[in-house]
């Protein structure tokens, strides 16, 4: 800055400087002229040019005077005559010759006049030289001459006047001109002191501020290098300390005065380390190459005086002052940190340690919870189908909702593990996007009719028929995203549409509420996990909070985007955009199959099986199943058992647990591969708790066929049998909920208890209903909450047995939230209960008409 200020003082000197010296140049310049100018005027008027010219009148008319006094008798007066006339010719002659009358005589207006007069005195001259008596005699002729002359010599004496009165005026003008140009220049010298001035003094005031300014600034300064936590040492180009903080006291121990003078090196640098410092300042002084300055913040060695060796974290720039170069130097001691980062590391490993140990522990546990998950819900499956009282069903159908809804629980918190640790895969297979939007708005059909909502589906734009991608995955992003959508709706509208944008090659889905929406604060975090967003208690209803959570990483798993947008009051739209080629062909395969079941009566396709299973409980699941599906079975309990039973025996379908004693199913089923045994190519169907595409692809990898996912119900069973052997093991599909029945379940009842069992269960829950409906109403008017949930729950049993999946749904809604029901504003939530039930017994009337004779 410095430099600054002197650089414009001395620009400004010099500009003033050429200025000044340019006026005054201009001024000795045109002062000069000026002063020739009005000495040259001065020596024209008292020139006798303009007199001559005047005076050759009066000597003209002078001679004419002379010459009417001369008598004509005596001669008297004669010579005064001749005298005048000499006078006269004298003047003509010094207008005629002279070098100052030479613009007169070259005047083209007296020239005429000139000439007469110069004929006049030639002539007259000649006659005055011939002597007296000739004069005499020609005196008339003279008089006569002279008489004519006289206008001629008058207009040569004004144009005389004239021409000189025009010289004089060019003069004036010159010297005006030059006195105007000597002003001009002397107001811009004037001028330009007057701004060199006021410019000294704008430089004087600007380096008293900047002196001030640089002042504070150098206080502060040195306040903050006082002040800092960090060492601050400037050294010069050899390496000798100038400036030494109060921090680089108290950490190296050395005091300004000890250090002040001396080499750096010598004092804080360790001996292993100094003289490649030395070397570094001798290779920067010899070639400006510098290894440490400028390079940002490095870690280093320092010594104490103590002789402790630390570490510092170091940064050195350069500094010119003038023609020296000076090193400033930011040490910090890191001594605390590098310890905390080695005890952060250590927390890591540990953390990662313990990461992995979770991992693992979610491996097993996905195993082991999914394992008698497996054998109660398959137990539950062979228990209704048989004899049971009525007290009894519905013990089992609670046990059968409790556990799924404990799958599903556990489902939840298990793909959010392996999605979180990229475990996670997905299957590209051709797939209906429209159908499975319609599959979604199905499945959350009866509890949005509860709700009193209306749920479609409907296309935006030209949808392919046919897109590539995880089928199973999209639906359960769909399900999570309607069965939100209609918890927040009431009496209104749930709507998805499905768009593909052809040029970008992604499939869109949109799901449309017109519900309470959502806050603009809880936008940002209705994605996370555990968090269930609503206005108030009355929208929340229970479950994991994990739906959405898992639903964005789904949406990121498949390289797409999620996102909502919502006001309150007046609705909400969650979108999500995936990658979708278009495909040729769609297909559901038996992955997500909307459930294929025989019709009562119909007899299956026996087959016979190899359970392979070490579990008891599941062993004895699988083997009732596919006794009530017609097959016959043998099972055993470890891999080695199953390669050498296959040796000899043939098998149409294998069931194969992977992890077992003796030999895993993995090392079973390479063995039944390899071997010349009758079942080297039986489809052999890994039974696993984790059936995800790439573990189904590994398996497929090792020999197996398929994989089917714990726990196994009867219809997943009946369809993964039906894929792979090509036996009609299941019929076509029927509608799966017609008014809010799920007529699969019904037809699962036929099969396992038969038709008229069947119809004697279904005429028993519309009986009871009825008097269910009447307890509700009991219980409502006399306050009773604990009545109300409990009848409405046992109420709810008894509609999942018989698949009212609407009516369950909706009596759930009460059980699980009694104490509002019963609130006057909610009171004629009963009397849609009533509707539903109407709807569902005439949808159970006209499936029983359709049942065979019994």
């Amino acid at each position: 800055m410095d430099r600054a200020i002197e650089a414009k003082g001395v620009a400004l000197a010099a500009i003033l400087i050429l200025v000044v010296s340019i006026a005054v140049w201009e001024i000795l310049r045109y002062g000069t002229q000026v002063r020739n100018e009005i000495e040259g005027l001065a020596i024209a008027n008292s020139d006798s040019q303009q007199w001559s010219l005047a005076q050759l009148e009066v000597e003209f008319d002078q001679m004419r005077i002379a010459l009417l006094q001369v008598d004509d008798a005596t001669g008297a007066g004669l010579d005064a005559f001749v005298q005048r006339f000499d006078v006269f010719y004298s003047r003509v002659s010094t207008v005629t010759d002279g070098n100052t009358f030479g613009n007169v005589r070259t005047d083209e207006r007296i020239k005429d006049q000139l000439r007469n007069v110069t004929a006049f005195t030639q002539d007259t001259a000649r006659i005055v030289d011939a002597g007296d008596d000739v004069l005499r005699s020609e005196l008339d002729v003279i008089e006569m001459h002279i008489n004519a002359l006289a206008v001629d010599v008058r207009a040569i004496s004004l144009q005389g006047v004239r021409e000189f009165s025009e010289v004089a005026k060019a003069q004036r003008e010159r010297v005006y001109e030059s006195l105007l140009r000597l002003g001009v220049v002397a107001v811009v010298l004037v001028s330009a002191l007057s701004f060199g001035i006021f410019g000294l003094w704008w430089l004087w005031q600007f380096g008293a501020r900047q002196t001030r300014s640089l002042r504070s600034a150098k206080l502060r300064l040195e306040s903050v290098i006082n002040t800092a936590l960090d060492a601050v040492i400037v050294v010069d180009c050899e390496g000798r300390v100038l400036e030494y903080n109060p921090a680089a006291e108290r950490i190296f121990g050395f005091s300004a005065r000890e250090m002040c003078g001396n080499d750096f090196a010598e004092m804080i640098v360790p001996d292993h380390l100094r003289e490649g410092h030395h070397r570094g300042f001798r290779r920067y002084r010899e070639t400006g190459e510098a290894s440490l300055v400028g390079m940002g913040l490095v870690q280093m060695e320092a010594l104490r005086k103590s002789g402790e060796i630390f570490l510092v974290e170091m940064s050195i720039s350069s500094v010119q002052l003038g023609h020296k170069e000076v090193f400033v130097s930011y040490m910090r001691d890191i001594t605390d940190r590098v310890a905390a980062e080695q005890e952060l590391i250590s927390t890591r490993d540990k953390a990662m340690e313990s990461e992995r140990a979770k991992a693992a522990f979610v491996a097993v546990m996905s195993h082991e919870m999914r394992t008698p998950l497996n054998g109660l819900l398959g137990t539950l499956e062979n228990l209704k189908s048989t004899p049971l009282t009525d007290h009894q069903k519905r013990h089992v159908s609670t046990m059968e909702q409790s556990g799924a809804i404990l799958l599903g629980h556990v489902n939840d918190v298990l793909d959010v593990e392996k999605l979180e640790s990229g475990m996670f895969d997905f299957a590209h297979v051709p797939f209906s996007a429209l159908d499975l939007a319609q599959r979604a708005c199905d499945t959350i059909g009866a509890g949005a009719r509860e709700r009193g909502n209306q749920v479609t589906a409907v296309s935006e734009g030209d949808v392919p028929p046919a897109v590539i991608g995880d089928p199973n995955r999209i639906l359960q992003i769909l399900i999570n995203l309607v069965s939100n959508a209609n918890r927040f709706t009431t009496n209104g509208e749930v709507q998805v549409e499905v768009e593909y944008h052809r040029r970008d090659g992604e499939l869109e889905f949109r799901v449309v509420d017109t519900g309470v929406g959502i806050p603009e604060a809880d936008l940002e975090r209705v994605f996370d996990d555990f968090v269930t967003v609503g206005l108030d208690h009355a929208h929340r209803e229970s479950g994991t909070g994990l739906g959405l959570g898992i639903a964005r990483r789904l949406v990121r798993g498949m390289k797409g985007e999620i996102g909502v947008e919502s006001d309150v009051g007046e609705g909400s739209v969650f979108w999500f955009r995936i990658p979708a080629a278009a495909g040729e062909t769609a297909t559901w395969g038996h992955a997500v199959g909307p459930g294929l079941l025989r019709p009562a009566g119909q007899p299956a396709t026996s087959l016979r099986i190899l359970v392979v299973e070490d579990n008891a409980i599941n062993r004895e699941v699988l083997t009732e199943m596919l006794m009530t599906g017609g097959h016959s079975s043998r099972s055993v309990v470890n891999g080695q058992e199953a390669v050498e039973l296959t040796a000899h025996t043939p098998f149409d379908v294998i069931l194969m647990d992977l992890n077992m004693p003796v030999l895993d199913g993995r090392l079973a089923t390479r063995a039944i591969r390899s071997s010349l045994g009758p079942n080297r190519q039986t489809p052999i169907i890994a039974v696993t708790a984790n059936a995800s595409p790439r573990i189904a692809q590994e398996l497929r990898g090792e020999g197996f066929t398929d994989a089917i996912m714990k726990p196994i119900t009867l219809r997943r069973l009946a369809e993964v049998l039906t894929v792979h052997t090509g036996e009609r093991i299941v019929a076509t599909p029927s509608e799966p909920c017609v008014e809010g029945l799920d007529l699969s379940v019904l037809a699962e009842l036929c099969d396992i208890l038969g038709p008229e069992r069947v119809a004697h269960t279904c005429e028993q829950f519309m009986r009871e209903g009825h008097d269910q409906l009447a307890q509700l109403r009991e219980a409502r008017d006399a306050g009773d909450v604990a009545g109300y949930q409990q009848t409405a729950h046992k109420f709810a049993g008894a509609a999942a047995l018989v698949g009212a999946l609407e009516l369950r749904t909706s009596l759930q809604a009460h059980d699980a939230n009694a104490a509002l029901y019963l609130t006057p504003p909610y009171a004629a939530k009963l009397d849609q209960v009533a509707q539903v039930f109407a709807q569902t017994r005439s949808a159970i009337s006209r499936y029983l008409d359709r049942l065979p004779a019994a």
